[in-house]
């Protein structure tokens, strides 16, 4: 099977379907461990000028959390696999 660009853009909106419907389960189970111990969720001060931060707009601790650290990490496994299966595709098929 060779893994084109079609077939990367199908797995990246499954993903960020899952992302939707699996984040909010994964938050409030890591919110309530942390209750447990004394900690409310809360996002960092955002500064004027932030430089090597991440700093996408979000209103709530939740929506920052998805936006600046989930779906960053999706991507970078999304785009990991992506160009191992290239590699090992290009060794299968020289």
């Amino acid at each position: 099977m060779q893994w084109s660009k079609r077939s990367k853009t199908s797995t990246n909106q499954k993903g960020m379907t899952c992302m939707e419907t699996d984040f909010g389960t994964i938050y409030s189970q890591a919110v309530s461990m942390a209750e447990k111990i004394g900690i409310e969720p809360s996002k960092p001060r955002i500064a004027g000028r932030q430089q090597l931060r991440y700093n996408a707009p979000a209103s709530t601790p939740y929506e920052y959390h998805k936006r600046n650290l989930a779906i960053p990490f999706l991507d970078h496994i999304n785009e990991n696999l992506h160009t191992r299966l290239q590699v090992w595709q290009k060794r299968q098929h020289p």
